[in-house]
């Protein structure tokens, strides 16, 4: 039955979508007259001119019209349900930015789970990383508690299967490299998702994969009614329709005995299963029951990946072979020897015809929206496809705070700043002296600027405006300069390096770095403990450390170097991630000799080097 037309403004004016005079001025253009108008033609109206969605219009025609607003947001539509709630698509109306909105059942009210929705939210609001999808806010309203996330404009991985087929071999190798960069990092900070598949994988419309429910997953298996059956937000992919045990799929043996217990291998083996099932278009394993999938992923042996899948290398069936072991143990040591292994394997040939770049991850920084589609259609049809975009210099230097780029193509002229001042940024903060970085100017440069330019390698500047195969060739340029590698030192291979870092890549990584500089000597360690062990046993002319460690960190580990050991004159390196000016001052008043990140770039630590030794 059709409600009056006085109901149906009232809900409009209560609930903020409308305002008086926008009511009066649609009813003054409409072509029925105002006293003859009802609450259907009303609706009708403000259809037609954009002033609601479909959804909202159904809400209000039904008398739901107080349920849009859930305090500064307003629900433009419906995504999907999942194990939590209702997920939708929504405003916010102040900052005028869309959000994906969690609503949690009626169910989910108890005082306890409530208070550790909050701290879990809390967790995930920590994660700021350019591949995992972002916990914006949490809040409560009259309709009951709800958590806000970043919208991922795209689909996610299962429904593209679902919909195309499988994926070529590079666009997994893509999707599944920028997955484990995310998750490695959420490793760092203790969390495990529990959940990984190809539904909580989203592709935005740039191609970039996010991992949805990074902090959440354990909390869906908490909430009555909530089942590995459960729906899946098609679009946002921001469900977790799992219990606390996973996706039968793409569950570890041993998440199947003890969900509670797993650590971050169990995630590992989640995203072996998710390459093969991108791959394959099919699960790993098959059953027609539970139970039988379950005894599958416990018992039947690990098949290779489909022979039929030709570009499929040796060395990429090693991988899922070793992600998809049965025994914790057996599998990669860490998410990052994943990506590391995955940034390790070369694309088709045919990616990248023209270009040697084809692999590289490629920073876009261009203010203008129209730009910005060239500049990356430029690079896609160069056959670069891991391509992150951004609008400015500040929120370039957080994403490259969490993931490294390989590549940045900067405008000059950016919103809070230029694009000289993003190199002189990137050299002196994130000390990253050999980034190969594409400067397009559209306005002729002075000679200081000019000059400044000139200071940096691997820098080419290009006028606006331009083509692809002239971006291509300043690419190919920068990126050749930049892997130029300097003379090896004299005097170093005798000299004995202690290094100590919990992850085997990354002392493989540091290894293999100063062996280039002309090292030749190297003892490890995985933690500060064992560190000091080796120290009291050997002599070692130079150390180089980790911050972050499980047992003892860097920074104690350091304070003991200088204070109690007969090391305390040894140059030590810090690597770390921290990038806090105030932070860093900290670090350097433990007494180290110099910081560095975790990339550990040959030409940084040739510098370092030779301030120490020479």
């Amino acid at each position: 039955m059709t409600q009056p037309l006085s109901n149906m403004i009232d809900q409009l004016l209560r609930t903020g979508l409308l305002t008086d005079s926008e009511v009066t001025q649609i009813c003054d253009n409409s072509s029925v007259e105002l006293r003859t108008l009802d609450a259907d033609q009303l609706l009708q109206q403000l259809l037609a001119s954009g002033r609601l969605t479909p959804f909202q219009a159904d809400e209000i025609a039904a008398g739901r019209g107080s349920q849009l607003v859930m305090n500064k947001y307003i629900l433009l539509s419906r995504l999907g349900q999942g194990g939590m709630g209702t997920v939708y698509k929504a405003l916010h109306t102040r900052m005028q930015r869309v959000v994906a909105l969690k609503t949690l059942k009626p169910e989910a009210s108890s005082p306890a789970f409530i208070e550790r929705f909050y701290r879990e939210v809390r967790a995930a609001a920590r994660l700021n990383h350019p591949h995992a999808v972002a916990a914006y806010d949490a809040d409560e309203c009259e309709t009951g508690h709800f958590l806000v996330m970043e919208f991922v404009d795209g689909e996610d991985l299962s429904a593209r299967i679902k919909r195309d087929g499988p994926l070529p071999v590079s666009e997994t190798i893509t999707a599944i490299r920028q997955a484990a960069e995310a998750l490695a990092y959420a490793h760092r900070f203790g969390i495990v998702h529990r959940d990984i598949k190809p539904a909580n994988l989203m592709r935005d419309a740039n191609g970039a994969v996010k991992v949805a429910d990074l902090g959440l997953a354990r909390l869906s298996g908490d909430v009555p009614g909530g089942s590995s059956d459960g729906g899946i937000a098609q679009q946002a992919g921001l469900t977790q329709a799992g219990t606390s045990l996973g996706t039968v799929d793409y569950m570890p043996p041993e998440q199947a005995l003890d969900a509670a217990s797993v650590d971050a291998r169990a995630d590992i083996y989640s995203l072996g299963c998710t390459l093969y099932y991108l791959l394959a278009g099919q699960q790993v394993y098959g059953g027609e029951t539970l139970i039988a999938r379950l005894l599958a992923h416990r018992e039947a042996p690990i098949p290779d990946l489909p022979a039929s899948i030709a570009e499929a290398s040796p060395k990429l069936n090693h991988l899922f072979h070793r992600m998809v072991a049965k025994r914790p143990e057996d599998r990669c040591e860490s998410m990052e020897e994943v990506a590391e292994t995955l940034r390790e394997l070369k694309e088709p040939a045919d990616a990248a015809p023209d270009m040697t770049c084809g692999e590289l991850t490629v920073f876009v920084i261009e203010p203008s929206a129209f730009q910005a589609k060239v500049v990356c259609k430029y690079l896609l049809d160069s056959g670069v496809d891991d391509i992150h975009l951004f609008h400015s210099v500040s929120e370039t230097l957080a994403a490259v705070g969490a993931l490294r780029p390989e590549a940045i193509v900067t405008s000059q002229q950016l919103p809070d700043g230029t694009g000289i001042e993003l190199l002189q940024r990137l050299r002196d903060d994130l000390r990253s002296s050999r980034m190969p970085v594409v400067l397009l100017s559209g306005d002729p440069l002075s000679q200081d600027q000019l000059a400044c330019i000139g200071s940096f390698p691997a820098v080419a500047l290009l006028p606006k405006p331009f083509g692809r195969a002239q971006l291509n060739a300043a690419l190919q340029q920068t990126v050749s300069e930049s892997r130029s590698q300097p003379a090896r030192i004299s005097g170093l291979s005798n000299l004995r390096v202690l290094i100590v870092d919990d992850s085997s890549v990354a002392r493989r990584r540091i290894e293999k770095t100063l062996s280039e500089i002309g090292f030749t000597r190297f003892t490890h360690a995985d933690d500060g403990r064992p560190a000091m062990e080796l120290i009291a046993q050997r002599t070692f002319e130079l150390i180089v450390s980790d911050y972050n460690m499980p047992e003892m960190n860097g920074a104690e580990l350091v304070a003991w170097i200088r204070q109690s050991s007969s090391h305390s004159h040894v140059p030590v390196i810090m690597c770390t991630t921290e990038f806090d000016p105030m932070k860093l001052a900290a670090v350097y008043q433990l007494g180290v000799s110099a910081i560095c990140n975790k990339s550990f770039e040959t030409e940084l630590v040739r510098n370092i080097v030779v301030r120490l030794f020479k």
